[in-house]
């Protein structure tokens, strides 16, 4: 199964920023998931069910520290108030760097690893 392309995939649908799945960035993310999921349920090959999640958590890594290429540089200073003469508009919400976070760590969340986890002897 090619994770990393799954995880660019994954990350152009949920951004709507085209990420280029050949990134070595991603297999390289790709295989420390991998490793990880292995060394956590202490198992020889990933269980099946553990693939989506695994494609997850690498998109997930992935938008936390490419977020300055995701949002670009319009996105990366947000004003907060505007303020014209006697007129003050504040805004409040969150700002698409907030919403990345947000993103990533929902994607990155451990759900499922402990029922695959197997006990050391």
């Amino acid at each position: 199964m090619d994770i990393a392309g799954e995880a660019a995939r994954l990350v152009t649908a949920l951004t709507g920023v085209e990420v280029d799945e050949s990134l070595e960035i991603l297999k390289i993310m790709a295989d420390a998931e991998v490793a990880h999921v292995k060394n956590f349920c202490n198992v020889t090959d990933v269980p099946s069910g553990l693939y989506e999640w695994i494609i997850q958590a690498v998109a997930g890594k992935y938008i936390r520290i490419a977020k300055k290429t995701l949002l670009g540089n319009s996105a990366l200073s947000v004003a907060k108030s505007i303020q014209e003469g006697d007129t003050k508009v504040e805004f409040g919400g969150k700002t698409p760097e907030e919403l990345l976070d947000e993103l990533a760590d929902e994607l990155t969340k451990e759900r499922d690893l402990v029922c695959y986890r197997k006990i050391r002897w």
